[in-house]
């Protein structure tokens, strides 16, 4: 994700300040934050999380963008590495079944509406 800093500012006002105020945070929290232990690493960003909300948010997206955006990564996932647009991704169709188990629990709530005159029933299996 470090190499997509530099566009980062496509995507943020500030990525710069972003991740400054972040690693200052970790810092102050935990000066051997990267030889710590992995329990340790965890407290210590969930600490800096509650301190910083906004700009952990925001260093979060900026690293899941960059991630999502290497190319080489795409086809690990099943997608192509060519861009989303214009070609799309093949997506293949729901099954009848996958359908029908999706829709079960709405059609078991049955009526989530006020009847007017001019409502119909639905008809069964709908």
């Amino acid at each position: 994700a470090a190499s997509f800093l530099p566009i980062a500012g496509r995507y943020d006002p500030d990525p710069e300040g972003v991740v400054h105020t972040v690693l200052s945070a970790i810092h102050a929290q935990n000066e051997a934050f990267l030889i710590s232990a992995s329990a340790d690493r965890i407290a210590t960003l969930k600490a800096v999380e509650a301190q910083q909300p906004e700009a952990f948010s925001r260093l979060v997206r900026l690293a899941y963008l960059g991630y999502y955006s290497r190319a080489d990564l795409r086809p690990l996932f099943g997608v192509g590495a060519h861009p989303v647009h214009p070609q799309g991704y093949n997506v293949p169709r729901e099954t009848p079944d996958l359908l029908e188990a999706l829709s079960a629990p709405v059609r078991a709530r049955g009526r989530a509406y006020r009847a007017t005159k001019d409502t119909k029933e639905p008809a069964h299996g709908q």
